[in-house]
């Protein structure tokens, strides 16, 4: 009769070693990456924000290339276009969370949902722009879940990717800016007062044989040398006034 003996094996764990913790704890974005993401955005930024000058401007009748528009204008204006893009980072995150294409997608019509309440309770934008933000938002969500799920790898689909991209890009601004030009063309009340010395040959100007006087105008902008002014319910009816030749003003 044999004896079968059993044979126990020891088992010793298996560490990491330092090199898989380096890799394990590598950033996902580089110095440079994280550098030129910074670049792209700033030089998208200006370009918003240029655009919308021409749209606000131009639809008040305004000449822009007189106005000293500076880079913090253009960043200002470029920063409320490009809002409606973070909709691009929250499908991109809940994606990258592991949740289902079904989820990320009432993720983004939520967040699109939330932004277009704010804006309308806020007043912080009208009507069209409310619904151009909440459909840029599910443009640019809807193009981060495609990307994050493999679209985008063929010429076509990377083609469709970048002209969706750029019209998000164009619309936003012009948008912005014609509407916010229609709306400050609506404005009926003014507290602006501007007294000169003499007759500007601008129309509703009150007089007391030496002074004239200008209080039915909107400032549209105030630069170094010139007041741009915009008769009230009178849209595209606008005058530049030089400063030498006011004597007071009171806003």
């Amino acid at each position: 009769m044999s004896t079968v003996g059993t044979v126990r094996r020891k088992v010793v764990p298996v560490l990491p070693t330092t090199e898989g913790l380096a890799e394990t704890a590598r950033p996902m974005w580089k110095r440079g990456q994280v550098l030129a993401a910074v670049v792209v955005v700033a030089v998208v930024g200006l370009a918003e924000g240029w655009l919308y000058s021409q749209s606000y401007y131009g639809s008040l009748g305004v000449p822009t290339n007189d106005l000293g528009i500076s880079p913090t204008d253009m960043v200002v204006q470029g920063a409320r276009c490009l809002l409606p893009l973070t909709g691009a980072g929250v499908g991109y995150l809940l994606a990258q969370a592991g949740w289902d294409q079904r989820p990320v997608a009432v993720g983004v019509v939520l967040y699109a949902g939330l932004i277009a309440y704010l804006a309308y309770v806020e007043r912080l934008l009208t009507g069209p722009e409310i619904a151009v933000q909440s459909a840029s938002v599910l443009v640019a969500g809807t193009i981060a879940l495609g990307r994050s799920h493999g679209f985008g790898r063929t010429a076509t689909q990377g083609l469709a990717l970048v002209a969706g991209l750029l019209l998000v890009l164009v619309l936003l601004p012009v948008v912005y800016g014609g509407q916010d030009a229609v709306s400050f063309e609506g404005t009926s009340k003014t507290d602006l007062r501007i007294v000169s010395s003499r007759d500007l040959g601008i129309p509703d100007a009150t007089s007391d044989g030496s002074s004239y006087v200008y209080s039915d105008y909107l400032l549209v902008r105030e630069t170094d040398s010139r007041y741009w002014i915009l008769r009230v319910a009178h849209p595209q009816s606008v005058y530049a006034i030089s400063r030498s030749d006011v004597v007071s003003v009171r806003y």
